[in-house]
């Protein structure tokens, strides 16, 4: 077995060799200390010298904080993206009501989906981090669908147009509607209501009846009051009675 060397010092108090025990670890930590106040003193040398070593501890933090603002950026535009496309969907139900009025088929929403779909956005998970790859794959997204469906409503807008200008030649192309000029004279017309009136058995039959009634009945209405004080030697409330 290999013997391990011991290091001694002359204790004046024993006035003996006394082996220094721990001396290593002591010296190890030591050492540990001056390196790592060494390395501050550098780092500390090399900010105020304007990074002669090439270590650029200013740009991590400059790019962290310009990362940052950066998400923020994201997240605004994602939000202002949503709004868009809130307006558009608002859009999409103004121009399926023109596609109406001017007798175009309506568009359906699964047509509608199909129309403005497309691939899906390649994300940048490894080049930056999830969070932000996540907010630039989502803010893409609604990017992409909106350029779609920018493109889908200009056809169908260009549609309504060329469908209203045919529509527009195709009425004025339309003869009115004229009626002849009314030419009869007032016996003429008395005429064709009689012959009307005795072509049909109900009506002649009604026209008849009220005729009888108003020839024969009504006359007997002047007569009542006399017939009630003079004959029945009543008054006001006979008369009402016979009217009745």
């Amino acid at each position: 077995m290999k013997n391990r060397r011991k290091l001694f010092y002359y204790s004046e108090e024993s006035v003996s060799f006394v082996e220094a025990r721990g001396f290593k670890i002591k010296f190890s930590a030591l050492v540990a200390v001056f390196l790592f106040a060494g390395l501050g003193l550098m780092v500390v040398a090399n900010h105020y010298l304007g990074d002669v070593l090439g270590i650029d501890l200013d740009r991590v933090n400059y790019l962290t904080t310009e990362n940052k603002l950066l998400k923020d950026e994201i997240k605004t535009l994602s939000l202002r993206l949503s709004d868009m496309s809130t307006t558009m969907d608002k859009l999409a139900d103004r121009e399926s009501q023109l596609r109406l009025a001017v007798n175009l088929p309506h568009i359906d929403v699964d047509t509608r989906a199909i129309g403005t779909g497309g691939t899906q956005p390649v994300t940048n998970v490894g080049i930056v981090s999830k969070d932000a790859s996540d907010l630039m794959t989502s803010a893409e997204r609604l990017l992409d669908k909106l350029d779609r469906e920018i493109i889908f409503q200009q056809q169908s807008y260009q549609d309504i147009y060329r469908k209203s200008k045919y529509n527009k030649d195709l009425f004025m192309h339309i003869p009115a509607n004229e009626q002849p000029p009314h030419a009869s004279s007032v016996i003429e017309e008395a005429k064709e209501g009689l012959r009307y009136v005795v072509s049909h058995r109900l009506i002649l039959s009604l026209t008849c009846a009220v005729g009888l009634v108003s020839i024969f009945g009504l006359g007997m209405l002047t007569l009542l009051p006399a017939w009630a004080t003079d004959i029945l030697h009543g008054d006001v409330t006979t008369n009402g009675w016979l009217v009745s």
